[in-house]
């Protein structure tokens, strides 16, 4: 869906542009959450959907949790801007 409107799904690098993903996420009112271009592979293993390397993650204590889904999402309503793993289809910006 974003690929077909000319967008990508954020990767995330270090804190300040967490805290920049946040920010303007909250500015514009939302704060229900964002998805994130991180998903878990048949692997094991999570990448993001650029192909960058996973170097930065601010996941909440305990996640990611398998029983939760294979797509990250950051908590925007976290002042940490925290991520949580998420099924996929759940419908965030």
């Amino acid at each position: 869906n974003c690929e077909a409107q000319g967008a990508t799904l954020a990767t995330i690098h270090d804190q300040s542009i967490n805290d920049f993903l946040r920010r303007t996420a909250v500015s514009r009112g939302l704060t229900g959450g964002i998805l994130l271009g991180l998903q878990l592979q048949s692997d094991g293993n999570y990448t993001w959907s650029d192909g960058s390397a996973i170097d930065y993650n601010n996941f909440e204590p305990g996640f990611p949790d398998t029983f939760y889904g294979d797509c990250a999402s950051m908590l925007t309503g976290s002042p940490k801007g925290l991520w949580m793993n998420m099924e996929c289809d759940v419908p965030l910006p």
